[in-house]
């Protein structure tokens, strides 16, 4: 879904000029709680842009300062005390890099099979270097990296500094594992617009990666029988 600049809220923005410029109104409210239910967290404002037209005055929000954005969440909060915890914890208390990181852990958490270890921030291979993938699911000696983008949208596009800075972090690891002839798994923001979707393609990652190790054993075991 394509994103919908900010800019073209100016008119309501100033209507609403004198009276509450940076309040959120029931259907901002609303559309923030559906959205952090179906992530399992509160959203950024950044993954609203990729959300449809309802969440558009969330980024300007977002936009409007860190001020604007803790004052609708408690708002939020104050109508819905069931509202998931805001920030990078985990549900099991595992602290995360980023809250996009944070809600993929959580959704794989929530179809790890027995025997599927997950990974955050561990090297890619052993001359990898600095070089660590976002989160790498393991089952035996089979492993499927992933990389969540949380600066851009899989257009690439950046808006200031800090997200400039994080796509070439995550380019520069991109060459990397093209170097090695690894193919990760990219999740960027507009991934998050779609929360079931990303769900089942958490849950086809693990189902992935236990049949790429099953598939290993029985090589192995194949090699066995015929020595």
């Amino acid at each position: 879904m394509s994103s919908i600049s900010s800019s073209q809220y100016s008119t309501r923005a100033c209507e609403m000029r004198g009276k509450n410029d940076f309040f959120p109104d029931h259907a901002d409210l609303q559309t923030y709680y559906d959205f952090a239910v179906e992530l399992g967290a509160p959203p950024n404002h950044q993954m609203c842009r990729y959300r449809g037209v309802r969440a558009q005055h969330l980024v300007f929000l977002g936009e409007s300062g860190t001020y604007a954005w803790a004052r609708m969440d408690a708002m939020a909060r104050q109508r819905w005390p069931d509202l998931p915890v805001a920030g990078k914890v985990a549900a099991d208390k595992t602290l995360l890099a980023s809250l996009p990181e944070r809600i993929i852990y959580q959704f794989l958490t929530a179809g790890r099979f027995p025997g599927v270890a997950i990974d955050l921030h561990q090297p890619i291979d052993d001359t990898s270097g600095d070089f660590r993938a976002d989160i790498t699911l393991r089952c035996r000696d089979a492993a499927h990296f992933i990389e969540v983008v949380g600066c851009c949208a899989r257009d690439r596009v950046v808006r200031n500094a800090v997200e400039r800075r994080g796509l070439i972090r995550t380019e520069l690891r991109e060459k990397f594992y093209k170097s090695q002839g690894i193919q990760p798994t990219m999740i960027f923001l507009d991934h998050f617009a779609h929360p079931e979707e990303l769900k089942g393609l958490c849950a086809a990652l693990i189902e992935r990666v236990v049949h790429e190790a099953d598939g290993r054993e029985e090589d192995s075991r194949q090699r066995w029988t015929f020595q």
